[in-house]
């Protein structure tokens, strides 16, 4: 978790979204995280009430909190994978 690194299984700008699962049928409301060109990781939540993002930068951006870039990676893959088996 200290270093960054790259899932090779995962695109570059590309979106990866997950329904909340109390979405009451409203499949447009989950998260969504994104790992642009750069490295940086988005991470989106549509709901309800609003929708918000946040980014989390790589160490060359500046960023501060590798180990939660890092985590949301990992998220990305799962959330891949969990789309992949439906």
């Amino acid at each position: 978790m200290e270093d960054n690194f790259w899932i090779p299984t995962l695109k570059a700008d590309h979106p990866y979204f997950v329904t909340n699962d109390d979405c009451d049928g409203k499949l447009h409301e989950g998260i969504t995280v994104t790992i642009d060109s750069q490295g940086d990781a988005w991470i989106t939540v549509n709901d309800k009430r609003a929708f918000t993002s946040a980014r989390i930068r790589t160490f060359a951006g500046g960023g501060h909190n590798h180990r939660t870039r890092n985590a949301l990676m990992i998220l990305a893959e799962a959330i891949r994978l969990d789309n992949e088996e439906e």
